[in-house]
């Protein structure tokens, strides 16, 4: 029975989170911290989820002509070869489980405080070494997580007042679908005895609530609902995670 919900919370999350342009990895995460999966499963679920479902937001950015090539090289030139080298790296449980806690966490704030920032309009004081240095970071601990990083990139975008939100959505869906091919490569290369048979179900899952989510003909979801039902439903599962571990250690 848990598989059904499991293809259903999946489903539901992918077609809320298509249907404002995002992927969804934090919130795979999170609810894979509740199950007790292998940590090497739940970081190729997630990044595998967040291939299929930001890639058609991916093209339609394309479409729209949304995309500064020039000026997002620089977030993925260094986050591409490091989500890779991430993907390889094989932490213990218990240390995944806290350093995930802590960066669900870290991403519910993102969230929250994006908003505020969103209709602000300003010079953008972001350079190439800062692109550099902040897609080369977020990139590895993406990789290393299973994460597609775009819940820490969107809000150093808009603090720095890098474009208007949409050229943000669209520089942040690539940076997630380039960080999550590279991590998902890095971890099939270690040859991990993984549960493949899952990977396929919730893959195929993500595919159809995507789909629906991005072809929605009601009123979708803003891009603002959806970032604060995710930092809820991110930030009550890291604290719970810590919970748990503070009553072990106590």
């Amino acid at each position: 029975m848990e598989i059904y919900w499991l293809i259903l919370l999946f489903g539901l999350v992918s077609l809320i989170y298509s249907s404002a342009g995002f992927g969804g990895g934090s919130s795979y995460l999170a609810i894979l911290a509740l199950l007790h999966l292998p940590t090497n499963s739940m970081r190729a679920i997630a990044l595998l989820c967040n291939i299929i479902v930001v890639s058609g937001s991916t093209i339609n950015y394309i479409k729209n002509n949304l995309f500064d090539w020039s000026r997002i090289w620089p977030f993925v030139i260094l986050s591409i070869p490091l989500s890779f080298f991430g993907g390889r790296i094989s932490l213990d449980r218990e240390s995944y489980m806290i350093l995930l806690a802590i960066l669900l966490i870290m991403a519910s704030v993102g969230m929250v405080t994006v908003k505020r920032y969103e209709d602000k309009q300003g010079r953008p004081t972001s350079g190439t070494l800062y692109s550099l240095s902040i897609g080369g970071v977020i990139g590895f601990v993406s990789g290393l997580m299973g994460l597609g990083g775009g819940v820490f990139l969107s809000p150093f975008l808009y603090l720095s007042h890098w474009a208007d939100a949409k050229k943000i959505a669209a520089t942040t869906s690539f940076f997630i679908l380039a960080n999550s091919i590279a991590g998902f490569l890095g971890l099939l290369s270690r040859n991990l005895n993984l549960d493949y048979r899952l990977l396929l179900i919730l893959g195929v899952a993500v595919l159809i609530g995507g789909q629906i989510g991005s072809r929605m003909s009601i009123k979708k979801w803003s891009a603002r609902q959806v970032r604060l039902m995710a930092a809820a439903l991110i930030a009550s599962v890291g604290l719970k995670i810590i919970y748990e571990w503070l009553i072990l250690i106590l």
